[in-house]
């Protein structure tokens, strides 16, 4: 088995403007494209400020003339949203253009979960906030987002910021699908191409398709558009984070945004209030994440094979000693060995423009950790493959980490992406 994982560092290097960023100024264009016609006699946006010294991006501006039937319910998502409150006025995207969600969320479901529960007198959600000690409330970035926001208590905060992240999802889903999608893409990367085109023949003879399946971590449509346009495509690839989709509806999208678990192990399985934010709650809700789970049993059924074939050889070899022919009993253990080795099924692993974050740990362990999965990771530049190496401490810690990368045990290789094709 073959499988292909991509993340959005894929999208990228298509040239498709799928950072949060840019999903930031397209939703900055939209709110003063709103002021434009607001000026024609058009009704105000409420509670969204925009940034100081901001000027329209004309990559999206010159699209107003054939804006989205959804173009209304985008205005409705960003309608006094606590989230795009923060990620506007966050320093970070203010001066470096850059921001990452994920992270974000992380940071202010953490301050809540702080405020409630590791103070000295633990808070119930019904609780008020006392402004004044709350931890929540004094991060800047939060002030200024919920200033404008009559709220009172734990209960009200937690449900206003779930609500408003289930319209920033929808509100992203209607970007990418409505504009990234329509994006014209003349790009072939041919590190994916070249895994594509050749079929890979196993030790024992057998050959295979060189991808079999793809676990994508992207929400677009890139690789159907550009490299398998096949009408049974559901049955090869997994969007394990769902795929995004115009005719959605905001109770049906199906798109994952959210945080790993960060509560210590005494509390994770009892302490449920901000579980709507975590990833693996999200997947199981919105039944995206389980079909590689068939692939992983495959992958470790072939696995169990060899290693009940090696415990029969050890058996074999137990007995042998016994007749007190130390030579003969080594010569055959050796042979049964390599016997049982050339037998054994190996699959390939292939990661492209996925940052391995611990954000998705969960995922990424149970693909790499097998002895019976070469697992090739690319990477753009030194600079990302170094911050590769180190998530991948974060994923499966040090240890597994140097046993997997060389010697006799290497399972994991990296290898650097080439330079886009133009088509």
């Amino acid at each position: 088995m073959n499988i292909l994982v991509i993340g959005n560092g894929f999208d990228l290097a298509h040239g498709l403007p799928t950072k949060y960023g840019d999903f930031l100024e397209w939703i900055v264009d939209e709110l003063y494209f709103y002021d434009y016609l607001n000026e024609q006699g058009a009704e105000i946006t409420k509670g969204v400020s925009r940034p100081n010294l901001y000027i329209p991006n004309s990559k999206f501006w010159e699209k107003r003339v054939s804006r989205s039937v959804k173009q209304h319910e985008v205005w409705e998502c960003m309608d006094e949203n606590f989230w795009l409150q923060y990620f506007l006025n966050n320093d970070l995207y203010e001066k470096e253009n850059w921001i990452d969600f994920e992270g974000e969320i992380k940071k202010v479901i953490k301050l809540l979960d702080s405020d409630m529960f590791e103070q000295e007198s633990k808070y119930e959600l019904d609780d008020k906030v006392n402004k004044s000690s709350s931890i929540f409330y004094k991060n800047i970035y939060v002030k200024r987002a919920i200033e404008m926001f009559a709220i009172s208590t734990y209960r009200h905060i937690r449900d206003k910021l779930r609500t408003d992240l289930n319209k920033l999802i929808r509100a992203l889903e209607i970007y990418l699908s409505d504009f990234v999608n329509s994006q014209e893409c003349n790009k072939i990367l041919p590190n994916i191409e070249e895994i594509m085109k050749y079929p890979f023949e196993y030790v024992d003879g057998s050959i295979e398709d060189k991808i079999s399946y793809i676990i994508s971590f992207n929400y677009t449509n890139t690789y159907e558009q550009i490299y398998f346009k096949d009408e049974n495509i559901e049955n090869y690839i997994h969007y394990i984070h769902g795929k995004a989709d115009i005719i959605h509806e905001m109770e049906d999208n199906n798109m994952v945004l959210g945080i790993d678990e960060f509560l210590p192990n005494d509390r994770k399985d009892k302490d449920i209030e901000f579980i709507a934010f975590k990833k693996f709650y999200q997947r199981i809700c919105k039944e995206t994440g389980s079909k590689y789970k068939e692939w992983v049993d495959e992958i470790q059924s072939d696995f169990q094979i060899y290693n009940d074939a090696e415990n029969n050889c050890m058996e074999m070899l137990k007995c042998a000693l016994r007749e007190d022919d130390m030579e003969k009993a080594l010569k055959w253990q050796k042979s049964a060995h390599e016997n049982n080795t050339k037998k054994m099924k190996k699959h390939n692993l292939y990661i492209f423009g996925h940052s391995l974050d611990v954000t998705d740990k969960d995922i990424l362990k149970e693909l790499i950790l097998n002895d019976n999965v070469d697992t090739t990771i690319f990477f753009r530049n030194q600079e990302q493959k170094e911050q590769q190496v180190a998530n991948l401490v974060k994923v499966i810690g040090p240890d597994e980490l140097i046993r997997r990368t060389g010697g006799s045990t290497k399972t994991i290789a990296f290898e650097q992406q080439r330079k886009p094709r133009e088509i």
